[in-house]
């Protein structure tokens, strides 16, 4: 309810509860156990997305590669259906879900090993070879850390740019900072690395 405050938000009772009478229930509080689903993401009672949601999407990326891997795609194709298919699935939860760098590292690592179990990455060559461009005799696969970083340090931009516009961004840069959540992080992060 904090962050409520700062924006100047409060509830609105005649809201809050249902106003269809063909339901014939009210709206009930959510306890500490209780979750609810909201664009696709898992959260608790408190708005925070359940652990088990950032396990679900590290699992789902990791299966589509490993199911791209097993068709008979060309290895140019087969990246390209990994970068579209397989990524673009982290593209939506980056800055939505506080993912920790080691997760995404994990991603790329396990990316690796996929491709080097489905003989389309041979073991002994160097990994760094694989986020190259294909006309510096790279495979071109996207680094989902890398991907992430700099996603993340436009979207830390953009909010800063635009706290004093809009008064649930300043709020949502201050609540980060209190935390010292990753995203809030991130350039010192980069800067460190």
């Amino acid at each position: 309810m904090a962050f409520c405050e700062i924006l100047n938000l409060e509830i609105n009772p005649k809201k809050y509860s249902t106003n269809s009478a063909s339901l014939n229930f009210e709206v009930i509080k959510l306890d500490d156990k209780s979750s609810y689903k909201y664009l696709g993401i898992t959260e608790d009672c408190n708005s925070a997305p359940l652990k088990s949601v950032k396990d679900m999407v590290t699992k789902e990326i990791i299966r589509r590669a490993n199911e791209l891997s097993k068709t008979k795609l060309s290895g140019k194709n087969m990246i390209k259906a990994i970068n579209e298919y397989s990524l673009s699935q982290i593209n939506y939860y980056i800055g939505v879900l506080d993912l920790e760098p080691e997760i995404y590292k994990k991603i790329d690592d396990e990316f690796w090993l996929i491709l080097v179990h489905n003989g389309i990455h041979p073991q002994p060559s160097c990994k760094e070879r694989l986020y190259l461009p294909r006309d510096e005799l790279g495979k071109d696969l996207v680094n989902v850390e890398h991907r992430s970083e700099l996603m993340l340090v436009k979207l830390l931009d953009d909010f800063k740019k635009t706290r004093l516009v809009y008064k649930r961004r300043a709020a949502i840069l201050k609540s980060q900072k209190e935390d010292k959540i990753h995203f809030w992080l991130i350039k010192k992060f980069c800067e460190e690395k």
